[in-house]
């Protein structure tokens, strides 16, 4: 019951797969930095350019209740999403 969607949406019985998704804070990427000023460059630069980054969990457990061939599976990944790389596809 501690999902964030299943799928099919209306599955009642039949076989489904829930789906629980959890991101952490966005943090610092190895090589990020802050903005400061870096000397010669001027007020406002990067001193590094590494970025930033969120890291998601997330896990989904199909429930297979067909016929006497009741199954179950769960898999669990990790997702590091970096902010800013997302391109012109937003999907």
């Amino acid at each position: 019951t501690n999902r964030d969607f299943n799928f099919p949406k209306d599955a009642g019985d039949a076989s489904h797969i829930n789906v629980k998704i959890v991101g952490n804070a966005a943090v610092l990427s190895p090589g990020g930095s802050v903005m400061a000023a870096a000397g010669y460059e001027g007020k406002g630069k990067s001193i590094a350019g590494g970025g930033a980054c969120i890291d998601y969990k997330i896990y989904a457990r199909h429930e297979g209740k067909m016929g006497r061939h009741q199954s179950r599976a769960a898999i669990a990944l990790e997702w590091k999403h970096v902010i800013g790389q997302e391109g012109v596809c937003k999907y």
